[in-house]
């Protein structure tokens, strides 16, 4: 894999045009970009963080925090207990919703659901096309964790973030992109 480690940590915060917070956690070889606004969590951006990449000075919320010690637990490869945030669903359809609920609530960590599996599990069985529509649209990368959707045949399907990471993240859980670990799902 071409995911590269280092032991440093960072975080930051910063303000970026009116009413729209960004903050940032990092604990390599992963790293979130966190957008709020008006107190909810618009927005997540998972990237793979710069070896050496320096602490911030800057304060991050609690929330941020939060995050930032389950982030630095999962890099470990221990099962992460996500804080609870508030997440602005306002971008999101209907049936973006119930795909991206019914991932969070059916497909725990180490488990994994294929798209035409996720569509059952959403009670849309005919809609595997658009389940994976639905994780490209998925603002909150890791904590609704759309990695955990694979292909029908157990290839790793698509990742906004990268083929690389999307494995890598697998890994962490113990599954492997030919679909090792716990299968959720129909067919």
């Amino acid at each position: 894999m071409s995911i590269e480690a280092s032991p440093q940590t960072s975080s930051g915060s910063c303000w970026v045009g009116e009413g729209l917070k960004r903050e940032m956690v990092c604990s390599p070889p992963l790293r979130l970009v966190l957008a709020w606004s008006g107190g909810m969590l618009d927005f997540i951006t998972l990237q793979k963080a710069r070896s050496g990449e320096p602490s911030a000075a800057e304060e991050l919320s609690s929330a941020a925090r939060a995050l930032h010690r389950e982030l630095d637990r999962y890099v470990r490869g221990l099962e992460p207990a996500w804080p609870e945030l508030p997440l602005s669903w306002s971008s999101c359809t209907p049936f973006v919703r119930l795909v991206l609920r019914t991932l969070s609530e059916r497909v725990p960590y180490g488990e994994w659901v294929s798209y035409s599996g996720l569509a059952e599990l959403c009670g849309r069985p005919q809609a595997a096309r658009a389940v994976g529509g639905a994780m490209s649209r998925n603002p909150w990368p890791l904590l609704v964790p759309c990695h955990r959707v694979l292909a029908k045949a157990r290839g790793l399907g698509g990742f906004g973030a990268g083929l690389d990471l999307k494995e890598y993240l697998l890994a962490l859980e113990g599954i492997s992109g030919a679909g090792d670990g716990r299968y959720i799902g129909g067919r």
